[in-house]
């Protein structure tokens, strides 16, 4: 299994994070959801977590619980995938029963596609200090600041039914992850003849000791043996050069970024991020986008789309008209539970059969995320994708 380096605050394409609730409720109109996590459905086994209390007003900052659900797996098989998503949490229920229910549903679909089920021990926790902190008692809304990104934490792959950990230990935000994994692997061979691959990575300190928990929690669950080495990176015996991943091309070299356009990345950066909240909103008011699209992986997209185009018409473009840009890249943005609970809601209304049904989610699915720019035509791609499944 090839460890891939992975940047824990950077929400890549692995994992995806959906609420039936796409605008934000008052105090007034407050509803518990429940809900469950899985992993990729395009690989097999596919992985379910247990139906758990997701909190009040869907206003929860899904990254805590798709990178633990994540790390958890992880630690416990080994888990990996090619797919975009490395986990999906799914909170669309307003009682337990029914989130159960719609566990079954989707566990059904995933085996009637031939994909081995299994329902893993798992139930995700808030910290109550970042809940206190927020003036919640149950979640913790994205506000919340966590402190600096500093500390870093390795793994390794089991090896002869051990897991070797390190940290998480406060390294400064500048560290470089390659050499940091080749030092621990290196530290690894010598003191334990390991033989395979490490990953390192960085996070606050709170977001590191949490994911490390749930790697530990999930290798104790595999009744693998953890050791926690209590090793420490040190700059000074760091390898010249960096020891290059089988599965990665060698960087390029490029010229050292100068001061000036240092300072111009780190503008269009913070601009990019002061307007997440409006793009999540205008997707989530979006009578069609809300349908099928992440909200949160809308606005990520569109917040790398701003600073990747920052020094041309792209950095200023209107949210409405983005879709239509050829170079707006939104790979991330259907997601398939999220078509899944669409396709639920128009077959149940237009009363089709098990079979139909069953066929559609994959089919939609794809057809929406080869046809991005003109996600707006869902109606004539539902009924196509239809037809498609009737022949």
């Amino acid at each position: 299994m090839t460890f891939h380096l992975r940047f824990i605050l950077i929400v890549s394409a692995t994992i995806g994070f959906i609420f039936v609730t796409n605008s934000a409720t008052t105090k007034s109109q407050a509803i518990t959801y429940f809900g469950y996590c899985r992993s990729d459905q395009g690989s097999s086994p596919v992985y379910f977590s247990n139906v758990m209390d997701f909190g009040t007003n869907g206003v929860i900052d899904p990254n805590p619980i798709q990178n633990e659900f994540n790390e958890y797996l992880r630690g416990r098989f080994d888990y990996g995938t090619n797919g975009p998503f490395a986990a999906a949490c799914l909170a669309q229920a307003t009682t337990k029963q029914q989130a159960v229910a719609q566990r079954r549903e989707i566990e059904d679909q995933f085996r009637h596609d031939n994909k081995q089920i299994i329902e893993v021990d798992w139930t995700w926790t808030i910290d109550p200090e970042l809940a206190a902190a927020a003036g919640f008692q149950h979640r913790m809304p994205r506000p919340v600041s966590q402190g600096p990104v500093d500390n870093s934490f390795c793994f390794s792959e089991t090896y002869s039914g051990t897991v070797y950990v390190a940290g998480p230990v406060q390294t400064g935000s500048s560290v470089s992850m390659g050499n940091f994994n080749n030092g621990f692997n290196q530290f690894l061979r010598q003191r334990y003849s390991f033989q395979g691959k490490v990953n390192c990575n960085m996070g606050t300190h709170k977001t590191a000791t949490r994911l490390v928990n749930a790697h530990i929690q999930g290798a104790r669950a595999g009744n693998k043996n953890v050791v926690e080495t209590g090793w420490r990176f040190d700059s000074s015996s760091a390898p010249v050069t960096q020891q290059q991943d089988e599965d990665r091309e060698p960087a390029p070299n490029r010229p050292a970024a100068s001061t000036a356009s240092q300072s111009e990345l780190q503008l269009a950066r913070a601009q990019a991020r002061a307007e997440a909240p409006m793009s999540r909103v205008y997707c989530q008011n979006d009578p069609i986008l809300k349908e099928v699209f992440s909200c949160p992986n809308f606005s990520q997209a569109v917040t790398a789309f701003r600073v990747a185009h920052r020094n041309d018409s792209g950095a200023k473009e209107p949210l409405d008209r983005l879709l239509d840009d050829p170079n707006f890249a939104c790979t991330a943005c259907v997601t398939g539970p999220q078509v899944f609970m669409y396709v639920n809601r128009r077959t149940t209304a237009d009363k089709l059969n098990g079979k139909v049904k069953t066929c559609l989610v994959p089919t939609l699915e794809k057809t929406l995320n080869n046809n991005i720019h003109h996600i707006r035509e869902l109606d004539r791609f539902y009924r196509e994708s239809v037809a498609q499944c009737n022949q």
